[in-house]
């Protein structure tokens, strides 16, 4: 209970700070891309293509968790890593989608399912290691929360007083919060190796977002974004081998 108390005190103190920070407008410089080549009529094709490793893998997963229903095989939250794997092949489209075009319109469909994938784990993660039967009826507010975070940026966008502050809140609070979760409740036989191991692809990813023109400048070839996407993959593979886990 001690470190239940500790982990909602955090959560509270997080989001606090957030909210005493201005309003802040999505950058119009996100935008713009370092790799813009066009390859078979398609603009923009690596930040496109790249996201093929996500949608492999969402697929991937989904079928196996569809599989386990047919199959009448009994694995805890089978429902809420379905919902994770169809987000992550909604997030390859959505953001196979912005990149074709990128702009504030376009991005709100990549960033919907990326919402729902980051408080969909925090719920996923909170059933594992503190209570399945919280952890379920948490999941569906969260998802809620992530995607009213971004519709709420998006129609402040369009009013033209940009609001990012929830849509922050729902990443990184809840990337924040399964950390704290993995050191508070880490215990033998928790996935904390593949959950620990997501999350260095989620900081790679987020590192190739950042260093997008300084990855092509130096490669010539791949570009930070298009790197992101594969190690957007990889993260929810990660997340994949831990529902097989769990099977077995």
């Amino acid at each position: 209970m001690k470190l239940l108390i500790l982990l909602v005190v955090a959560a509270a103190a997080i989001a606090g700070t957030l909210f005493f920070q201005p309003p802040f407008a999505q950058d119009a410089g996100y935008h713009r891309f370092a790799d813009t080549l066009t390859m078979f009529g398609i603009p923009n094709f690596y930040n496109v293509a790249s996201n093929g490793l996500l949608l492999l893998v969402g697929l991937l997963g989904l079928l196996g968790s569809m599989r386990m229903n047919i199959m009448h095989v009994h694995i805890k939250l089978r429902r809420e890593f379905g919902v994770l794997f169809t987000a992550g092949m909604l997030a390859a489209l959505g953001s196979a989608w912005y990149h074709l075009s990128p702009d504030n319109t376009s991005l709100v469909w990549d960033r919907l399912p990326m919402a729902i994938l980051f408080t969909g784990l925090l719920g996923l993660v909170f059933s594992i290691y503190i209570s399945g039967f919280y952890g379920r009826v948490l999941f569906w507010p969260l998802l809620l929360a992530g995607v009213s975070s971004v519709l709420y940026w998006h129609k402040t966008e369009q009013l033209g007083m940009g609001d990012l502050r929830f849509y922050a809140l729902a990443q990184y609070l809840s990337v924040l919060l399964v950390i704290l979760i993995l050191i508070l409740y880490h215990r033998a036989g928790k996935p904390t190796l593949l959950l620990g191991l997501s999350l260095l692809m989620y900081a790679l990813a987020k590192a190739g977002e950042h260093f997008d023109a300084l990855a092509y400048h130096y490669t010539g070839v791949i570009s930070g974004h298009s790197l992101k996407h594969l190690f957007a993959g990889l993260a929810l593979f990660m997340i994949y081998l831990i529902m097989r886990k769990r099977h077995a």
